[in-house]
């Protein structure tokens, strides 16, 4: 069976679904339109950030603070950042913990925030510079085999000195 008879053959099931539905505030129609319309647009991945990036290959250092105690954080790690926006950048790392600490958050306590990623990047300049910031993990996922690990990093604090640096940087490589 082709792909497209499979979603015809869905539309067909999802119709005699909706079919069965008491009439109500909506008709039959218009539930049909509510559930067929959004699966009929096109599969293609859409994107979701707000701000445009720059693909970079750039090391940073990064430590996971503790967000119910920021007293407690982990060593500094490496890691490799592959895309840089105003908002945040896209990391590869080896690791998704640090000192007993995620980079999302401790998800065994009772209460829950997610941790503090404390990120320092040197921006791939003559001569370089180096930026500071703290952010949160907005994702993660891994990456085929090995240890390697994708982590998704929005910016949350950054100094106006630091901001005004990333921002010269990403309008001097068109972004």
């Amino acid at each position: 069976m082709t792909r497209l008879n499979m979603f015809k053959q869905l539309l067909a099931n999802l119709k005699t679904i909706v079919s069965r539905f008491p009439p109500g505030r909506m008709g039959r129609d218009g539930a049909s339109k509510e559930i067929l319309l959004p699966s009929t647009r096109p599969l293609h991945p859409r994107e979701h950030r707000r701000w445009k990036r720059k693909y970079v290959s750039a090391e940073a250092m990064m430590r996971i603070i503790y967000a119910l105690d920021q007293k407690r954080a982990s060593g500094q790690k490496k890691i490799l950042v592959t895309d840089i926006s105003v908002g945040g950048i896209k990391a590869q790392a080896n690791f998704l913990s640090l000192d007993d600490l995620h980079v999302v958050g401790n998800l065994t306590e009772s209460a829950w925030m997610p941790n503090i990623l404390d990120v320092e990047l040197e921006l791939p300049i003559s001569p370089p510079k180096s930026i500071s910031f703290q952010g949160r993990a907005e994702w993660y996922s891994k990456t085929g085999a090995g240890p390697y690990s994708m982590i998704g990093i929005s910016i949350s604090i950054i100094s106006k000195e630091d901001r005004e640096e990333l921002v010269n940087f990403l309008e001097r490589h068109g972004v």
